[in-house]
């Protein structure tokens, strides 16, 4: 199966904001409509990719990179998203792997963290099985924190 990640372009960001995925699913995710407007005026941090199968459009994630006060940077993965006809099909792994793959080769980051609903365990499952740790609670108590180490040491 061959899995790509695109950038969002006028061709394809109309696509991208009508995916869907179903309604039990829809108070863990925001709009992808919202996740581009945030990523237009966050360019400098956040980036937002199409999930290609082949040519399809299969899903959206954003993820952006922010430094840390000990002078290492982290990157959040904060929208991941696959659209509803694409679910159970390998898809979000594997692009999930390939997320990590891109943000490892920018040789900048440590540390990915990822953030979930504690109550998506469908999620939670996804992201132990590539090896994020859940570490516990956003500052807010909203998402939960998963943190994979990167840095190959």
């Amino acid at each position: 199966m061959e899995i790509s990640l695109r950038a969002i372009t006028k061709e394809n960001y109309e696509a991208v904001c009508e995916l869907e995925i179903p309604d039990e699913q829809q108070q863990n995710l925001s709009e992808n409509v919202y996740s581009l407007v945030e990523a237009h005026y966050h360019s400098d941090t956040h980036r937002p990719r199409a999930i290609y199968q082949g040519e399809q459009l299969a899903g959206f994630m954003m993820w952006g990179i922010f430094p840390q006060e000990s002078g290492a940077s982290e990157a959040l993965i904060f929208r991941f998203m696959v659209a509803y006809e694409y679910q159970r099909r390998g898809i979000g792994r594997l692009a999930l792997i390939k997320t990590i793959d891109e943000i490892r080769s920018l040789n900048k980051v440590d540390t990915v963290v990822i953030c979930y609903s504690p109550s998506n365990t469908v999620a939670k499952d996804l992201y132990t099985s590539v090896g994020f740790i859940e570490r516990g609670m956003s500052d807010n108590d909203d998402d939960m924190l998963a943190y994979l180490d990167v840095s190959g040491k």
